[in-house]
């Protein structure tokens, strides 16, 4: 009987129940709005720190902020507190850009180590950026024929290596290291006349050697060009 009279109750207490409406959503550009604002907190004294609320890209902080600073007029009170936030997130972005390239220069680094057979070629050295790789011709001042090699270009030396015996048990897939050229005290030149019109030729002059590089790809021996006066900083 009691448990009659209590779905009898429910049933008339659900007649008279408003139905619950959901509050309509906020235009995109609120949202948006809202959500950027939720992400950042200024700290007090003026200092402009960040602290993340919730996970957010760091251009996305850098590009807000400016965009904020440039829309906030230098009378408005929050104008220097923007302006120092702006430099701050800046600063992080830079770093963590910088950061971001020294491990990627890290990575191509041991990559190049691995490819090289046995250990006795250094390759990971502080201060040291990897620019390019790829094959050339060297060509033998006597005239003989020009013989391809693989060049390494790093941000201070050359160097230059040939293929392993591809039946060696261990080293079949690795280079052996021929030389390396420093190139604190180089300079280069292109040699014109030389290719008859295809590709183009390379003289390199160190403090104790002097060597020429050939390419048959017109596009691909300007690269090399471009890269080296680069890294020797002409």
């Amino acid at each position: 009987m009691a448990a009659g009279k209590k779905r009898l109750w429910l049933q008339r207490s659900s007649l008279h129940t408003p139905p619950i409406r959901k509050a309509p959503a906020p235009p995109l550009s609120t949202a948006l709005r809202e959500q950027e604002y939720s992400c950042l907190t200024f700290q007090p004294a003026g200092i402009g720190r960040l602290s993340h609320q919730r996970k957010m890209p760091q251009w996305r902080y850098k590009h807000f902020l400016r965009d904020l600073t440039e829309n906030t007029g230098p009378d408005n009170p929050e104008f220097q507190q923007l302006s120092k936030a702006v430099k701050a997130i800046s600063e992080v972005a830079q770093r963590i850009q910088d950061n971001a390239r020294s491990h990627e220069n890290h990575l191509q680094l041991r990559r190049v180590q691995k490819q090289l057979k046995g250990r006795k070629t250094r390759i990971l050295t502080p201060g040291r950026w990897y620019i390019r790789e790829g094959w050339l011709k060297t060509v033998p001042p006597k005239g003989t024929e020009a013989k391809p090699k693989m060049f390494y270009l790093f941000s201070d030396i050359l160097l230059q290596a040939k293929p392993c015996s591809p039946i060696h048990p261990i080293n079949g897939d690795k280079f052996a290291c021929q030389r390396i050229y420093p190139l604190k005290e180089c300079t280069v030149d292109k040699v014109f006349g030389h290719t008859k019109s295809q590709g183009g030729l390379i003289s390199l002059t160190f403090a104790r050697a002097k060597l020429l590089l050939m390419s048959d790809d017109q596009v691909d021996i300007n690269d090399w060009f471009r890269s080296l006066c680069l890294a020797i900083g002409t």
